[in-house]
C-alpha cells in the first residue's frame, strides 16, 4: 500500500510538470551542470514534440551492476524500502544529479555513484532542442532483494 501511495504522489506531484517546464525555484538549491537553471523537464514521447532521455545501457545492465555492487545481504540487510530515483540529466546528456531519499546514506550514495557512472545519456529533446530534464525509477528492497521497476512511466 506504501508503495502505490508513493508511486501516486510522485505521478500527481509530476503531471503538473510532464512534458512542460518545471520552474526551478530561486531560493532552491542550484544543481551545478545544467545547461539552464530555470528550467527542467519531465519528458513524455507520447505527448509528442518530444523525447525522453535514454540510458546509454540497458534496463537489466543496470539492475546487474545494482544487484552486483550493492551487496543488500551484507551491507543493507535491515533496509525495507520503496522509492523513487530521480537522475537529473543535461542538455548535454550528463548526468548531473540523482536524487535517491532511501534512509541509509551509504545505499543513497552508492546508488548515486552507479547512475552517474553510466556515460553519457540521449538527452532529451523538447520542440527539436535537447533540454535538461528527469528520469524517474522506481526502487524496491524487502528481504534483501532488489526489485528495479525502471522507469515508471514505461512500466
Amino acid at each position: 500500500m506504501r508503495e502505490l501511495l508513493i508511486i501516486i504522489l510522485a505521478i500527481l506531484t509530476s503531471n503538473t510538470c510532464i512534458g512542460q517546464t518545471h520552474e526551478v525555484e530561486n531560493n532552491a538549491k542550484k544543481i551545478e551542470g545544467f545547461c539552464n537553471q530555470n528550467e527542467l523537464y519531465l519528458l513524455m514521447s507520447e505527448l509528442g514534440g518530444q523525447t525522453e532521455p535514454v540510458s546509454p545501457v540497458s534496463i537489466s545492465q543496470i539492475y546487474d551492476r545494482l544487484v552486483r555492487e550493492i551487496n543488500l545481504d551484507n551491507d543493507f540487510p535491515k533496509v525495507k524500502e520503496s522509492k523513487v530515483v530521480a537522475i537529473y540529466i543535461n542538455c548535454q546528456g550528463k548526468v548531473v544529479n540523482v536524487e535517491s531519499e532511501f534512509k541509509n546514506e551509504k545505499l543513497n550514495q552508492r546508488i548515486y555513484d552507479i547512475f552517474n557512472s553510466l556515460g553519457v545519456w540521449k538527452a532529451g529533446i523538447k520542440e527539436g532542442n535537447p533540454v535538461d530534464s528527469t528520469v524517474l525509477y522506481h526502487f524496491k528492497i524487502k528481504k534483501g532483494k532488489l526489485i528495479l521497476n525502471g522507469n515508471i512511466w514505461r512500466n
